[in-house]
């Protein structure tokens, strides 16, 4: 049962911390009291000094919720915790720390090794008065409050925010209503609520409980992959190597077809590829020997290694590098790998770019795989040298990570539908897919210190430095990452070459075509991978599930798109959805339906209701006390968090809008085209 007390009426000498015990393989010194708790507060905007000052602060130990209006009441109440604690540590989760942490380097003087960060202003842990070790619960489970709530909790869901009203000027002596205080008790309960069942799903203490969601997979994988330690070590490439395997790494692939950027379409279909990333681990063969340097850069002696199974990473020249057709709908080659770029002289930006895509250079540098090689070889014309290449051989991934995969793909597919297991689906559906993520981490990552209040990148150690010291940890290959998306991209491309012209948008893992379009014979060769891999599982209904299939997710009745991560939609009921990177998927849809639906969503349509916000850091080092609207406070350092607006446009890596001047002939094709398609 929750009880509530403000810091006046709080009973100090009635509660007691137990320490907790360890779990056997629990090692450690530092010993954790036996609660959960949670920390939060909530700020006012002061817009005239674009400052925020808290105005309430409220800490759960366990149901138990104790609140105050002032930094001095906060740090009252942790010296008073802190007494009772005596050597033990409480661990205090925050729903994204990176903000709480801001206000709280304000009142207190952290020291370098009390505060863990990923990068700048992203924060993981901090340590204040050595007992209270605040944790971020928002990397713990990438959901936003209200998701993670909505998701564990069955008694403390995230309360509206709209009843709230954050744009209400709030200080620290405004009286606030009861419907106020419920909202700011429960954001504390609901956390102390989801950790308690994520602890319990996972089979984890406060002693073993990972910092981030990805390290859930981090410790199973590495449990599995014990056995082959030994050969991780030996297998990982030198500095250099691993400065190519960087270079060459690329996410998905994500297009717009150009001929219809801007074009409202009817009746479009959307498949996507089922688990794409963890088939490709499972039914791909991999980098999985020592890396050799080779010295024959000769083309033909790179065809013939390939021919014979070698896995390869290179740095390239290429010259004269046209598309072969130039109606291809994705170009392959994104200006963002390029090391260099050389246009022609009198080119046309639109003519040689296609959003961020190379359609025709004089030269450019980077560095490729031998998938890459095959994929560029099949649509550009080009001449290439090779500037530097290393080479492997290529296999199946260690058994323990295929097991990993199929383990949890298994799991996920039983799971799927059955009353009261929908946790443990989640659980394994997320766990399947941080594989990937925890892949294609960089082992070469410096250390981000918090000192004298500012965040310093530790640049002591060169990248090399860096890497010969983190490589004794690897469990696994940076490689391993970098060929899944490769894979994957591959993947992709069959199914775009499947739709041919009628192609109209890709992502990742996804095509959206028009018309018709045949995956029987890409689908059957994959269920015969599957069928000798073991990839394969029965649902519920007794329905078998295959990875890396094509299967169907909708037709849209109306379907537009203005470039990659920019496209509306309609379905068949008529309801309107967006997909606008920085913009919510609801509140984006909504005001999109309100200001003109489909026909609206032009370049230059400016969302104001987009749900995106900006952060505004004020690294005060002094607090500054001041009157605002009568009230006397106190300004210490802060982040101000203020919504902003999202303007439609084109990428500014080329320009959609030069096609205007793209020939005639370009232009006829596409109109034949589509006319064929209207005729069917």
């Amino acid at each position: 049962m929750e009880q509530f007390f403000s810091t006046d009426n709080f009973d100090y000498s009635s509660f007691n911390f137990k320490p907790l015990a360890r779990k056997p393989g629990e090692n450690g010194t530092v010993v954790y009291a036996d609660c959960v708790c949670s920390f939060d507060i909530e700020t006012t905007r002061i817009e005239e000094r674009e400052q925020s000052i808290m105005y309430v602060w409220q800490f759960a130990i366990e149901e138990t919720v104790i609140y105050g209006r002032t930094w001095d009441e906060f740090k009252t109440f942790l010296h008073k915790l802190k007494e009772k604690l005596g050597t033990m540590h409480l661990i205090i989760f925050v729903h994204n720390l990176s903000f709480e942490i801001q206000f709280l380097a304000g009142i207190y003087n952290f020291n370098d090794y009390e505060v863990f960060c990923t990068e700048s202003r992203k924060v993981l842990k901090a340590v204040m008065y050595k007992n209270f070790e605040f944790r971020c619960s928002y990397k713990l489970t990438n959901l936003s409050l209200a998701a993670m709530t909505k998701r564990y909790n069955k008694k403390y869901l995230k309360q509206s925010g709209e009843e709230f009203d954050y744009s209400k000027r709030r200080f620290p002596d405004t009286p606030l209503s009861e419907t106020e205080l419920k909202y700011c008790f429960y954001d504390v309960l609901g956390v102390v609520e989801s950790i308690h069942e994520i602890l319990r799903l996972n089979d984890e203490s406060l002693y073993s409980l990972p910092l981030t969601a990805t390290g859930f997979v981090r410790k199973a994988v590495k449990t599995a992959m014990i056995d082959y330690r030994q050969q991780m070590l030996k297998d990982i490439p030198p500095y250099r190597c691993y400065q190519l395997l960087r270079s060459a790494f690329r996410g998905g692939n994500t297009h717009a077809n150009r001929f219809y950027v801007d074009c409202i379409l009817d009746n479009v279909t959307s498949v996507d590829i089922s688990s794409s990333y963890p088939s490709q681990q499972v039914n791909k063969k991999f980098p999985v020997g020592v890396w050799k340097e080779r010295h024959d850069l000769s083309i033909s002696q790179l065809d013939k290694r390939i021919e014979l199974g070698a896995a390869v990473i290179m740095r390239v020249y290429l010259y004269d590098v046209e598309l072969r057709n130039p109606y291809v709908p994705i170009p392959y080659i994104p200006i963002a790998k390029c090391i260099r770029v050389k246009y022609p002289d009198d080119y046309r930006r639109g003519l040689c770019v296609d959003n961020g895509r190379i359609i025709q250079a004089d030269f450019l540098e980077m560095c490729i795989t031998d998938i890459d090689y095959r994929l560029i070889v099949s649509m550009y014309n080009f001449r290439m040298e090779i500037q530097e290449l290393w080479s492997n051989w290529y296999d199946f991934l260690p058994l323990p990570i295929r097991s990993c995969n199929l383990d949890y793909f298994r799991q996920k597919t039983m799971l799927k539908g059955i009353a009261g297991q929908e946790l443990y689906y989640l659980k394994n559906k997320e766990l399947l897919n941080s594989i990937y993520g925890m892949s294609v981490q960089d082992p070469v990552k410096r250390t981000i210190s918090f000192a004298d209040l500012k965040y310093i990148e530790d640049d002591t150690k060169s990248g090399e430095e860096l890497y010969n010291t983190k490589r004794k940890n690897a469990f696994t290959q940076y490689c391993f990452g970098v060929w899944t998306t490769a894979h994957a991209r591959e993947s992709l491309q069959a199914g775009i070459d499947i739709c041919g012209d009628s192609i109209v948008y890709v992502d990742t893992d996804s095509c959206k075509y028009l018309g018709s379009a045949d995956f029987s014979k890409y689908n059957n060769d994959r269920i015969a991978e599957c069928k000798a891999s073991g990839a394969f599982a029965d649902d519920p209904h007794g329905v078998t599930h295959y990875l890396g299939v094509y299967e169907t997710d909708g037709v849209y009745k109306r379907f537009v798109t203005q470039g990659a991560k920019k496209y509306a939609y309609e379905d068949q009921a008529g309801k309107l959805h967006i997909t606008v990177s920085g913009v919510s998927k609801k509140r984006g849809a909504e005001e999109l339906t309100r200001r003109g639906g489909l026909e609206a969503f032009k370049p230059g349509f400016i969302f104001h209701d987009s749900g995106k916000t900006e952060s505004v850091y004020n690294d005060n080092k002094k607090p500054v006390i001041t009157n605002v609207d009568g009230h006397l406070i106190t300004i210490t350092r802060n982040v101000v968090i203020r919504e902003t607006t999202y303007t439609l446009g084109y990428d500014s890596q080329g320009f959609y809008a030069d096609l205007l001047n793209v020939s005639s002939n370009s232009l006829n094709k596409v109109h034949k085209f589509w006319r064929n398609l209207q005729l069917k």
